[in-house]
């Protein structure tokens, strides 16, 4: 999730260079940071996703942690931020992901401005300027992580911290053709606010969703990672983060 108030934007502009010896990629040369125009409103908690020709930001909580239903498109080509069509159920701390069908933006639970875990899901179309409601999670949660590669379109969604404030390790298969929800089986490590993202090995080809990090109960923060096999349907402990250096 992004963590800090957004109030002005940056870009970085990268060049693709091979990898080096060891499978480390260095900073490209050219490689720059340049200021975009700031948004209209500050928010921290929000989610963004890229939608072909711009950058969509999304709810979050404003300074003084109220939830927000607003949502602000920044436009590639014309280097200007507009103001979208609000989202139905202000709130922040919740999951995104841009992958289906309809390529439509999902937005999972989250939180409102309380602080209650939400259950609601809705997704957004840009080109239509419309939201729509889908079926509900079966179980509130804010904090969570979602991400694609179950095929057809369908997404992972993990962790979170539910409504009687535990740490969650269930995950969840959100089924795009019909709107409905699978039980999968759950994370080795429960965890909330970290990082969940598909990759596939270079030799072996299987895809995996990777739990990365993250906080576990009392706020701890984790090192460890775990992976998803899409064709096994099992989760497996992977090598650690590593640990900081010593100050």
């Amino acid at each position: 999730m992004r963590r800090t108030i957004f109030l002005a934007a940056a870009l970085l502009l990268l060049a693709p260079m091979p990898a080096a010896a060891g499978g480390t990629t260095p900073p490209p040369a050219n490689a720059e940071w340049r200021v975009l125009p700031p948004m209209h409103t500050a928010r921290y908690d929000a989610g963004a996703e890229w939608y072909f020709d711009r950058i969509v930001s999304i709810g979050g909580f404003d300074a003084h942690g109220h939830a927000l239903n607003s949502v602000e498109t920044y436009d590639l080509d014309y280097n200007r931020w507009t103001a979208a069509a609000p989202m139905p159920t202000a709130r922040g701390d919740f999951g995104i992901d841009r992958h289906g069908l309809s390529l439509d933006i999902d937005v999972f639970g989250g939180a409102d401005s309380q602080g209650r875990p939400l259950s609601v899901v809705e997704k957004y179309n840009p080109d239509s300027n419309h939201w729509y409601h889908l079926t509900t999670m079966p179980q509130a949660r804010r904090g969570l992580a979602v991400a694609h590669g179950l095929g057809a379109g369908n997404m992972m969604i993990a962790g979170g911290i539910g409504s009687s404030g535990k740490v969650l390790n269930s995950a969840l298969e959100f089924i795009a053709a019909t709107h409905t929800w699978r039980t999968l089986p759950p994370m080795p490590t429960a965890r909330y606010d970290f990082a969940l993202v598909l990759a596939s090995g270079r030799t072996t080809y299987s895809s995996l969703i990777y739990a990365i990090g993250g906080f576990g109960a009392n706020h701890k923060p984790l090192r460890s990672v775990d992976a998803y096999n899409v064709s096994t349907q099992r989760w497996q402990t992977e090598a650690p983060l590593p640990a900081p250096p010593s100050p």
